[in-house]
C-alpha cells in the first residue's frame, strides 16, 4: 500500500533556507526592470467585430528566444481559442515580423494570450506583436476605452496607452442632383458605403433618408426609386419628419456600396433658397445618422462675370496704375452651356474675350458682359470698370541749354511741364516746390554758388510718377587773369613802335587796342607790336573769358622824339628828373610842386632854365617874364590873364587859378606854361606826377 506523505513542513523549511541564503548573499533585493511605451492598435476598432491587434512595447531587461510575453485583454474581448483547443497557431501571430516556433496559448476565462518570442531581443529593444496576421480572430468588446496589460517572464505587468472601441456607421454618403436650381423638382442619387457591421438583408433591412431642406411630395411615386438598380417593395414617406424609409430589395455586404436613385418623378423639390445643403442617411444595421457631403443649390438660371485685375490694387498713388494692368475675365453660369464673354475699352462690349488683356495708358472705362450661348441666358446688364493708367511721367522742358556759363549768382530757371496721362501736381526745383502758372510754365529765381551748380527739376503727377531734368550752371564772376609785362606805365619810347608783351588766362579772348590776338602761346604768353604817335599813347589790353568777364590793363607810354626833353615832377617832392637825370628843383630851398584849386603849380624858374629858356622877375610890377625860343610869356602874381607874345590869354577856365608866391618862389600853373611853350603835359594820378615833354632845343 502506497503512503501519502505530507511534505509541507519540508517545503516550508527549504523556503526559509533559500530566503536566508538570498539575504546573506545579496543583501537588499534589486528594483525590477519593466516594459515601457506600450501601445495598442485595433483595426477595425468597431464594437463586437473581429479585428487585428498590434501590441508594441520596449523591453526593460531583454528577452531570450523562447521567453514568453503575456497579454491580458479587457473583459469582453474574444480570443482566438476554444475550450477544447487553447492553442493559437503560429501563423496567426508574428513577433517583430517573425512567426513563433511554438503556438501561442490562450486562456478565454482569464482573457490572456501567451506569446513565445522566436528570437532574442536585447534590453531596450522594441517588440511588436501582431495577432491574426491572416484573418482577424480577436473579437472586440463593446464600445468604450480600454487597456491591454503586458508582462514578460522577467518584467511585471504594465498597462498600455488607452485605445477606443466605437460603433459602426455608414461611410462617405454623397448626393448628386439632376437639377441644382432652387425650388424646382429634381432627381437625387444618394451613394454610401456600409460599415463593418452594416450588412443589409433583402426584405428585412431598411434605409432611411432624412432631407429636412427639400420639399416632400404629397403623393410620392414609389416606382421612381431604386436601390442598386432594384425597385423596393415598400417605401414609407413621412413629410412631417422629412424622411424616406426604404425596405432594401437587395442584400448588401458590409463595406459595400449602396446607390439609391430617387427619380424626378418621385416628387422631391429642391430647397427654396440657394446655398449648400446636406441630407442624412442611416440603416437599420447602423442606426446613427450620417450627414452627406454638402451639395449646392443655385438660384434661377443666370450667367455672371468676374473681373480679376493684376495687380489687385492700383500700384500708383491716388487710384492710378503706373503699369498697364492685366485684366482677366471669367464667366460662370448655374446651368450648363457654352459661355461667351465680350468687352470693349471706352466702347460697347463687342470684342470677343479669349485671353487676358492690358489696359493702355490714360483714363478708360472697360465695359464687359457674358452670356450662356446654349441656354440663351444673358447677363442682366453691361458691367463697367474704371481705370486710370499712367505708364509715363509728365513731360518736362527746361528753357535754354542744359549747360550754361553765367557771370552772376542770380539766376532764373524757367521751363514748362505737360501732363501725359495723370495731372501734374507739383514741380520741385532743388527740392523746393515752385509755382506752376497757366499753360504749365514755371520760373524760379535762384541764388547760385560760384563755380558749378547742378540744378535738378522734378515734376510729379497725380499717379506718383516723376520726371527729372538737370541743368548745369557754372557761375564765373572773376575776370580772367591778365598781366602786361612790357611796356610799363609812363615809359618813354623813342621808337615808332613798341612790342606789347604779357600773359593771359587760358581760353580768354585777347585784344590789344581793339585788335584780336590769336597767336597765343600754350602757356598764355603773347606779344603784339603797336605803332605809337608822338606824345602820350594809351595801350589798352583786354581779356574776356567764356562767361563774358572782362579785365582791362591800360599802359600809358610817351613817344619822345630824339631831341625832346622830358621833365618829371612829383607833388610834394623837391626833386625832378630831366631826361632821366635826377636834380633838385630849387637847390637848398626844398621847394616842391603843389596843388591849389585843382591845378598843379610848380617853381617855374628851374624848369625853364632846364629847357634852355630865361625867367625875369620884376619886383615892382610883380610880374614874371618867360622867354623860350620865339615865345614870350608875361604873367602877373594873382592875375588870371597872361600875355603870350603880347596877346592876352586866360590862364585857366577857373579865374582862381593864378600865379602865386610860396616861400619866396614864384609858382605858376604848370600845364598852361608848358602848352604855351609847345610842350605836352601828362598827369599820373597814381603817383601824383607831372610829365612834361618838350621838343624845343
Amino acid at each position: 500500500m502506497m503512503r501519502i506523505i505530507d511534505c509541507s513542513w519540508f517545503k516550508r523549511l527549504i523556503g526559509v533556507v533559500v530566503v536566508c541564503v538570498l539575504l546573506a548573499g545579496y543583501g537588499a533585493p534589486k528594483a525590477r526592470a519593466v516594459v515601457s511605451a506600450v501601445e495598442v492598435q485595433v483595426v477595425p476598432n468597431v464594437a463586437k467585430t473581429n479585428a487585428r491587434y498590434t501590441v508594441s512595447f520596449v523591453t526593460g531587461e531583454g528577452l531570450a528566444a523562447g521567453d514568453a510575453v503575456l497579454l491580458e485583454f479587457p473583459q469582453g474581448t474574444t480570443l482566438p481559442c476554444s475550450p477544447c483547443n487553447p492553442l493559437v497557431y503560429a501563423d496567426e501571430v508574428t513577433v517583430n515580423d517573425l512567426h513563433p516556433t511554438q503556438p501561442a496559448f490562450g486562456n478565454p476565462s482569464a482573457c490572456t494570450l501567451k506569446v513565445f518570442v522566436p528570437e532574442a531581443i536585447p534590453a531596450g529593444g522594441t517588440v511588436q506583436i501582431i495577432i491574426s496576421a491572416l484573418v482577424p480572430r480577436v473579437g472586440n468588446p463593446g464600445t468604450g476605452t480600454y487597456h491591454v496589460r503586458v508582462s514578460t517572464d522577467h518584467e511585471p505587468a504594465v498597462d498600455s496607452a488607452p485605445y477606443t472601441i466605437g460603433t459602426s456607421q455608414i461611410m462617405a454618403p454623397s448626393v448628386h442632383l439632376e437639377s441644382t436650381i432652387a425650388n424646382v423638382g429634381s432627381g437625387y442619387i444618394v451613394v454610401f458605403v456600409t460599415g463593418v457591421t452594416g450588412q443589409l438583408v433583402q426584405g428585412s433591412s431598411t434605409i432611411t433618408i432624412t432631407y429636412a431642406a427639400g420639399g416632400f411630395p404629397v403623393a410620392p411615386v414609389n416606382s421612381a426609386v431604386t436601390v442598386n438598380g432594384l425597385v423596393p417593395e415598400r417605401i414609407l414617406t413621412n413629410p412631417v419628419k422629412h424622411t424616406i424609409e426604404i425596405l432594401s430589395p437587395v442584400t448588401v455586404d458590409t463595406r459595400s456600396a449602396v446607390t439609391i436613385a430617387i427619380g424626378a418623378g418621385y416628387g422631391l423639390t429642391n430647397p427654396v433658397k440657394a446655398g449648400n445643403y446636406v441630407l442624412y442617411v442611416h440603416t437599420s444595421s447602423e442606426p446613427g445618422d450620417v450627414a452627406s457631403e454638402p451639395f449646392q443649390i443655385k438660384d434661377l438660371p443666370m450667367v455672371s462675370t468676374t473681373i480679376y485685375v493684376g495687380p489687385g490694387t492700383p500700384d500708383g498713388q491716388n487710384g492710378w496704375y503706373v503699369s498697364e494692368p492685366m485684366v482677366t475675365l471669367a464667366a460662370a453660369s448655374n446651368v450648363d452651356g457654352r459661355l461667351e464673354l465680350r468687352y470693349g475699352i471706352d466702347a460697347d462690349p463687342t470684342i470677343l474675350y479669349t485671353v487676358p488683356f492690358q489696359i493702355p495708358s490714360g483714363v478708360h472705362t472697360l465695359k464687359y458682359r457674358a452670356r450662356n450661348v446654349d441656354a440663351g441666358i444673358d447677363e442682366e446688364s453691361v458691367k463697367t470698370a474704371e481705370f486710370r493708367v499712367a505708364t509715363t511721367g509728365p513731360v518736362l522742358a527746361i528753357d535754354g541749354a542744359e549747360r550754361r556759363l553765367v557771370t552772376s549768382s542770380s539766376f532764373t530757371l524757367a521751363g514748362s511741364v505737360t501732363a501725359t496721362s495723370a495731372p501734374v501736381v507739383s514741380v520741385d526745383v532743388l527740392g523746393k516746390e515752385t509755382h506752376i502758372i497757366a499753360g504749365g510754365t514755371f520760373s524760379e529765381l535762384l541764388t547760385l554758388f560760384e563755380g558749378a551748380n547742378e540744378l535738378r527739376v522734378t515734376a510729379t503727377d497725380e499717379s506718383g510718377r516723376t520726371t527729372s531734368a538737370v541743368v548745369n550752371v557754372t557761375v564765373d564772376t572773376v575776370p580772367p587773369k591778365l598781366t602786361v609785362s612790357a611796356p610799363v606805365n609812363w615809359q618813354e619810347i623813342h621808337a615808332e613802335k613798341v612790342m606789347v608783351r604779357g600773359t593771359v588766362e587760358a581760353g580768354a579772348v585777347l585784344t590789344v587796342n581793339g585788335t584780336s590776338i590769336s597767336n597765343l602761346m600754350p602757356d598764355g604768353s603773347f606779344a603784339h607790336e603797336v605803332a605809337l604817335a608822338i606824345g602820350a599813347n594809351t595801350i589798352t589790353v583786354t581779356a574776356q573769358d567764356a562767361a563774358g568777364n572782362t579785365r582791362r590793363v591800360a599802359v600809358l607810354v610817351t613817344r619822345v622824339p630824339a631831341n625832346a626833353t622830358t621833365i618829371v615832377l612829383t607833388i610834394g617832392n623837391k626833386y625832378m628828373t630831366v631826361n632821366g637825370t635826377k636834380r633838385e628843383i630849387d637847390a637848398g630851398r626844398g621847394t616842391t610842386p603843389v596843388i591849389q584849386n585843382g591845378r598843379t603849380l610848380v617853381p617855374i624858374a628851374a624848369i625853364i632854365e632846364a629847357l634852355g629858356g630865361k625867367v625875369v622877375w620884376a619886383a615892382s610890377a610883380r610880374t614874371v617874364t618867360i622867354t623860350l625860343g620865339n615865345t614870350e610869356l608875361v604873367l602877373a602874381i594873382g592875375g588870371p590873364t597872361a600875355y603870350v607874345n603880347g596877346k592876352a590869354v586866360p590862364i585857366d577856365t577857373d579865374p582862381k587859378v593864378t600865379p602865386i608866391i610860396i616861400n619866396g618862389r614864384t609858382m605858376l600853373p604848370f600845364r598852361f606854361i608848358a602848352e604855351q611853350l609847345g610842350g605836352t603835359v601828362e598827369w599820373n594820378a597814381a603817383t601824383k606826377s607831372v610829365v612834361l615833354h618838350f621838343s624845343v632845343s
